[in-house]
């Protein structure tokens, strides 16, 4: 069996050579790489790096996808060095720390792999191509006893409104509360609130351009419902009104599947990366922690930073959010709707160093069209929401890595920047003290889909976290 340790080497600038730690959490947030941290420890004690970067991803299909895109962006830093000459007037012996955790179960559609290696577009074309098993992610948290009438309303065409009220109810006492994102709402989900949700879910316009009807056809977003049924498509166009009877589990399912993935991520992040920060911060003398985190795993690292089991953790130096797959309201002030309470992640600020980097684009489809029907608990309000242009919002629940923060003033929204060809040239964000606490980098120029993140801009913007005093 080999020895733990790095499992990689890579050439930072300057010919330095640097250290790639694979740290592997499950689906509880255990750790399930002991041994390889013990020997992460002991070489952070050694006081040899000056920069810990830690990069959580949330579109992992399988391992080799994730590990792909962690050297494809360590990648883009070193053509940056290459390119610019652009480097730390500090000394800088960087040590990265990818973060593992098992969403290989729960691959969402706008999350598979070969379709995030910097191809960009395309989301919307693969909402109907669901590579995950929908139906057991679900019934891992359904009672064994309620197992055998919930996989008979699951697998079936359709629903009438006793199937739909009594699916409702099963997977309702299965979910979770999403207590790990926000302090507990002053109201609850009820039956009626998941019915609801499903009808407007089952919309044809309610995903931008995709019905959720198994037949995966395609009615465009300004198209007439009652021309699409007179073409013979009204299972895949026609609204479902609210007494409708004729629902399809599949889609609730969906829904369901993306809570639980939200739920997952904030375990990781609160028992998980959280005692991992915790223990190598103690073992690293001072140096500067960088934390990256995309899609969901931006989830993580902010449940990390924002409530860590064990109390408040020191504060890290940055922390770039790449499209994340978090409320827009996260970094609120106040919420009337949670009773004036701060957003959920409104804590993370305080613990970071430099103002927070977060990126948002028009072109994230699943952010700006999907998420926000599957989080309408009262507890996801102010964990998913952020805007920056200028279009609202659809719903309270809507992500911020599609619309950008909200609700923080000043709350500033920067075109995102691309490296240039030399340091004289250089266009910097600003990471002065006088910078406002969150900037919001709208990317719809530069960021082509969810999944587009692995660029030389996105590389550019942690370089300037990198290089801030």
């Amino acid at each position: 069996m080999p020895e733990p340790g790095p499992l990689f080497w890579f050439t930072s600038f300057a010919d330095v050579k640097a250290p790639f730690y694979a740290i592997r959490f499950d689906k509880f947030g255990e750790l399930a790489s002991p041994k390889t941290v013990a020997e992460l420890v002991k070489r952070l004690e050694s006081n040899d790096f000056t920069d810990v970067i830690v990069c959580a991803h949330g579109w992992n299909n399988i391992w080799k996808d994730a590990l792909a895109n962690y050297k494809g962006f360590i990648d883009r830093l070193a053509e940056i060095h290459a390119r610019t000459g652009v480097r730390p007037t500090r000394p800088y012996r960087p040590l990265v720390i990818g973060v593992f955790w098992p969403s290989t179960s729960l691959v969402l559609p706008w999350e598979q792999g070969p379709r995030i290696a910097g191809q960009g577009g395309g989301d919307a074309e693969v909402l109907d191509e669901w590579e995950v098993d929908d139906q057991s992610v679900v019934a891992e948290s359904v009672a064994p006893g309620d197992l055998a009438e919930f996989y008979e309303l699951s697998e079936a065409d359709t629903l009438d409104a006793a199937g739909a009220r009594r699916l409702a109810e099963l997977l309702l006492s299965a979910a979770g509360d999403g207590e790990d994102e926000l302090p507990t709402a002053a109201t609850e989900t009820t039956v009626e609130d998941v019915l609801d949700t499903w009808r407007e879910y089952s919309q044809p316009n309610a995903a931008g351009k995709v019905a959720p009807g198994r037949g995966g056809r395609r009615v465009p977003a300004d198209e007439d419902p009652d021309a699409a049924a007179e073409a013979g498509r009204e299972d895949a166009g026609a609204p479902v009104a609210a007494g409708a009877p004729d629902l399809d589990p599949r889609a609730v399912l969906r829904l369901f599947t993306v809570r639980t993935m939200k739920d997952r991520a904030g375990k990781v992040g609160v028992r998980g990366v959280g005692d991992l920060l915790r223990r190598t911060m103690a073992a690293a003398h001072g140096a500067h922690f960088h934390l990256v985190g995309h899609s969901y795993g931006a989830r993580v690292l902010l449940n990390a930073v924002a409530r860590p089991d064990g109390g408040p953790l020191p504060p890290v130096r940055s922390l770039l959010l790449l499209q994340p797959a978090v409320n827009h309201l996260c970094f609120a002030e106040e919420l009337a709707e949670l009773g004036g309470a701060p957003g959920g992640y409104r804590a993370a600020l305080d613990r970071v160093e430099q103002p927070v980097l977060t990126t948002f684009t028009r072109h994230d489809f699943p952010l700006r069209k999907v998420f926000h029907h599957a989080l309408f608990r009262p507890g996801d309000i102010g964990e998913i929401l952020v805007a920056g242009d200028d279009d609202p919002p659809p719903s309270i629940y809507a992500a911020l890595g599609g619309y950008g923060p909200r609700r923080i003033p000043p709350s500033p929204s920067v075109t995102m920047k691309e490296p240039a060809g030399a340091p004289a040239e250089a266009d910097f964000y600003d990471l002065t003290k006088a910078a406002p606490q969150v900037t919001a980098i709208n990317g719809t120029a530069l960021i082509s889909g969810h999944g587009d993140v692995i660029t030389t801009a996105t590389a550019w913007a942690l370089l300037n976290l990198l290089l801030a005093e």
